[in-house]
């Protein structure tokens, strides 16, 4: 049984709470901070509930993308011993670190992207360039082909002078029993300069016999590039190619001139000019009066004519045996008796 003592004490306490409540949603309201829902009252209401939603807070803003930092390239070391762990190496990404331990501070220089790295090239050597040839003096005795006996002798002589000019002469005379029917003298004269390639011939005369008329002569004008070649079918000029040679000076170009390292070459013989190409035969030992000379066998070929040569290896290439087919098929070959020069290989 409720005791009636009570009820003023209660009321009391449901004005207190019910003043209380009035003040907080006054509060509410003046501050707009607190969104209002009166829920419906039931059928026999006892007292009044008010629900607080609170108002929603604005989004957050997504924090801050920090950049990664990049790894810092581990410092180089000092070299260890053997037994030390090594030290390890930078990746390539990143930069060289500066050395700076036990001495002074030595940084790596660093290449920038895409800079091509400079390309560190050795001079080419200098040419090996063959000892200047003074004076060269030959004699060969003449055969024709297949048969015993010299029917002729040949004396050539080679002369450097005035620095860089050279003279080149030959003569070929018949003797025994052949002078008797070949009379007269062949002689050739070539006469230029001696460059770093070499012969280069300017003046050529050839002539067999005293009849001046059938002589043939070369002029080569290197400065104008022209050649100009007169014999008794008249005067022919024409363009001078490179490394031209006459019929004496090419047979000792090779002084100068490896005989392997240009197999081809244009030559005059004062009554027209062609290119010739050589082939390489082989290296034989060729039989003189001094004894078996190592030769470098090249020969050429044009129809029924044909030009052998055997240089002597061991004497800077000299003709120690020529040997020329005519068209009728004539061979005559010259073989060296005598060599007297101031050069050895």
């Amino acid at each position: 049984m409720r005791n009636k003592q009570d009820d003023p004490q209660r009321k009391y306490y449901l004005r207190y709470a019910l003043a209380l409540l009035i003040s907080l949603l006054l509060h509410v309201v003046l501050l707009g901070g607190l969104d209002l829902r009166l829920p419906d009252l039931p059928s026999a209401p006892s007292t009044m509930q008010v629900e607080m939603m609170p108002a929603p807070l604005p989004k957050p803003l997504p924090p801050a993308i920090k950049p990664k930092p990049k790894k810092a390239a581990p410092a180089a070391v000092p070299a260890t011993p053997q037994d030390a762990t090594p030290a390890v190496e930078a990746p390539a990404e990143t930069a060289p670190s500066t050395l700076a331990e036990a001495g002074d501070a030595v940084t790596t220089p660093v290449l920038e992207e895409n800079e091509p790295q400079e390309e560190v090239t050795e001079a080419p050597p200098e040419p090996i360039r063959p000892d200047p040839v003074n004076y060269v003096e030959m004699d060969y005795e003449v055969k024709r082909g297949g048969q015993p006996g010299a029917i002729g002798k040949a004396h050539v002589l080679f002369n450097m002078h005035d620095g860089n000019r050279y003279t080149l002469s030959s003569e070929t005379e018949a003797q025994g029993l052949a002078s008797l029917f070949v009379r007269g003298k062949l002689v050739q004269r070539s006469e230029g300069i001696v460059t770093e390639h070499g012969l280069q011939p300017q003046h050529f005369f050839y002539q067999y016999g005293s009849n001046d008329a059938k002589a043939q002569l070369a002029e080569l004008d290197w400065d104008n590039h022209t050649i100009a070649m007169r014999s008794s079918k008249g005067l022919v000029t024409q363009a001078l190619p490179a490394g031209t040679q006459d019929l004496l000076s090419f047979m000792y170009q090779y002084m100068y001139q490896d005989p392997l390292a240009q197999m081809q070459i244009a030559v005059t013989n004062g009554k027209r000019l062609r290119t010739y190409s050589y082939s390489f035969d082989g290296e034989e030992q060729v039989q003189t009066r001094m004894g078996e000379v190592r030769a470098y066998h090249i020969s050429k070929s044009s129809g029924n004519e044909k030009t052998e040569l055997w240089l002597a290896v061991d004497y800077r290439y000299l003709p120690i045996k020529i040997r020329i087919t005519d068209e009728d098929g004539t061979v005559l070959e010259q073989i060296m008796t005598r060599l007297n020069t101031d050069i050895m290989k």
